[in-house]
């Protein structure tokens, strides 16, 4: 099969799983993220996708409103509504203005920073998508139908804009920067007067861990400067030029309103009963690394511990209860959360994708650490 007969077989997959859907509290997660992996073929959408970001606007006296969806690469401000909504209908807001839902996301991304000022706007009820260009914000938008997705799907290739190299570059970083050291090491390798001589392949080894930690930094000041996600890198004393750990931490929430009752219930019980809630205030780590030269001395788990013990800083500006983690799924790493007592937020991985309606194997497992637990002891 070509490559264009599998898009188009994916799209009409895709058209006839969301036709007569819509419920925009329970589906828009889902929704995008099917959209963005099985229609473009993006292998990590969560990577790419954050939603419910806060953001502060001038009608807001007190907390923070929350934009549904936002695609920081592409710079794609989402506004989702349910399938009942008409998108040129205006619907009073909290501060009693009327507006539709365009004229809302140009309200949230008014109170975005410069840096990540939306370049698109798309709104959508799940039948209908309504795309804005920033460039010409005062147009009609492009209106395309979930119906007639087969045939127009390249019309949201701005979602993920493969044909940017830049953006494309910071794709490939992010998901196969595994592969892309896999192949320069066995390149270098092949320069090597005796490639099996374990001095040289213990200084390519070296080489390649500061490579990998090289494509970890490029896009790391930039999601800082997009307040997505703040890394952290700890050098030896004696060598300021050798890493040897590094992680990312990032602002999420722990959701507990479309899980199964069982586990629902189960999270439900650590916390008093006034207090619960359909989310919990969460810190997500990210890209947790360990310098090979260091693996098995502790230090992993010596670095969970300093997480820990930041999240719980009586001196933080926000408390938040549990530490989140997209686990990848195999043995080792989930083994290693598990040992820092990190839980399963479902009880089994045919749960986790049964609920979140994705292929099995899982590539990764949400799992928790109860923050609370560190008061207790």
């Amino acid at each position: 099969m070509s490559d264009n007969a599998a898009r188009r077989k994916a799209v009409k997959e895709f058209v006839k799983e969301w036709t007569g859907k819509g419920y925009e509290k329970g589906e828009t997660q889902r929704f995008w993220l099917s959209l963005l992996q099985d229609v473009f073929g993006v292998t990590s959408p969560m990577a790419m996708m954050v939603f419910e970001l806060p953001v502060k606007t001038i009608t807001k006296e007190k907390g923070s409103d929350f934009i549904d969806a936002y695609i920081p690469a592409t710079k794609v401000l989402i506004e989702q509504k349910g399938s009942h909504v008409d998108l040129k209908a205006k619907s009073r807001q909290s501060d009693g203005s009327e507006l539709t839902p365009y004229q809302q996301a140009r309200r949230y991304a008014a109170g975005l920073p410069g840096s990540q000022y939306p370049r698109w706007i798309v709104t959508s009820n799940f039948k209908t998508f309504q795309v804005y260009d920033m460039e010409r914000p005062n147009d009609a938008p492009e209106v395309i139908q979930l119906a007639d997705l087969e045939k127009e799907y390249h019309r949201l290739s701005f979602l993920v804009d493969d044909t940017n190299a830049h953006i494309k570059k910071e794709l490939e970083v992010s998901i196969q920067a595994g592969e892309i050291v896999g192949v320069l090491y066995d390149k270098l390798l092949a320069q090597y007067r005796d490639p099996s001589n374990l001095e040289s392949q213990k200084s390519l080894n070296k080489l390649c861990v500061r490579l990998v930690f090289c494509l970890y930094a490029e896009d790391a000041v930039p999601n800082h400067e997009a307040l997505l996600g703040k890394s952290y890198c700890f050098v030896l004393d004696a060598d300021p030029a050798t890493i040897v750990c590094a992680f990312t931490l990032s602002s999420d929430s722990v959701h507990v309103d479309h899980l199964p009752n069982a586990r629902k219930k189960k999270i439900n019980s650590r916390i008093a009963h006034p207090k619960q809630k359909r989310r919990y205030p969460a810190i997500l780590i990210g890209r947790l690394a360990v310098n090979e030269e260091f693996a098995d001395k502790g230090i992993g788990s010596e670095m969970l511990s300093a997480i820990k013990q930041f999240s719980t800083d009586p001196d933080n500006l926000a408390d938040c209860r549990f530490l989140a983690v997209d686990a990848k799924n195999e043995e080792k790493p989930l083994h290693y959360y598990e040992k820092n007592d990190f839980r399963y937020l479902y009880s089994s991985e045919e749960q986790e994708a049964e609920n979140l309606d994705l292929p099995l194997p899982l590539k990764t497992r949400f799992m928790f650490f109860d923050l609370i637990d560190l008061k207790k002891s």
